[in-house]
């Protein structure tokens, strides 16, 4: 199964742009300008040594030492986690993709999952959400104060953004569950991890 997620065999926008969260930071700029310019499928041709006209072989070089820690089984991974938790990946185009994330541009990330029938969490204004954040090494206090404030985040509707590392941003993702704010968690890269 892993097969058909190694990288030369990938000929599909959306897996394409699943494999890059794997495989870049989001905010690459160079990836953001390929992703731009060519879209994904291409933008991992040019990861895996196609010829790319005009760009600094230096700068391509290190661009391209991303690809080598790629992992197909990691991929499948995510993958079937997605399945298993019935997420939807939405990239851009897509009906559902918030259209202010173009305003971003290069910076916008490659793709995002979704949960449920609420996509409009990703498109409500800012004055709607409120983003935790903290150490992953908090205290028993913190770990309790960001209980406290992502509940009553959540019970007042507005959407919690956090990450998903241990600690606060955790503790404020666990903390929506079932409430009627929602939640959007920042993944550093995919699903996997």
């Amino acid at each position: 199964m892993a097969d058909q997620y190694a990288l030369e065999n990938i000929d599909d926008e959306r897996l394409a742009r699943i494999a890059l969260c794997h495989l870049m930071p989001t905010g690459n700029e160079l990836t953001g300008t390929l992703l731009q310019d060519y879209g994904a499928v291409q933008t991992l041709r040019y990861g895996l040594g196609e010829g790319l006209p005009g760009d600094d072989q230096a700068t391509l070089h290190v661009w391209r030492s991303h690809f080598e820690g790629y992992d197909p089984t990691e991929m499948a991974r995510g993958v079937e986690l997605a399945e298993e938790h019935e997420l939807r990946v939405l990239i851009p185009g897509d009906p559902d993709w918030p259209v202010g994330l173009n305003d971003i541009d290069r910076q916008a990330p490659y793709a995002l999952w979704i949960r449920g029938d609420a996509p409009e969490l990703l498109t409500r204004p800012l004055s709607e959400r409120a983003t935790l954040i903290g150490r992953q090494g908090s205290s028993f206090r913190s770990l309790d104060n960001a209980y406290s404030l992502a509940t009553g985040l959540s019970h007042s509707e507005v959407v919690v953004v956090a990450n998903s590392y241990p600690g606060i941003g955790r503790m404020a993702l666990a903390c929506t569950l079932g409430r009627p704010g929602g939640a959007i968690a920042v993944l550093p890269k995919g699903l996997d991890r």
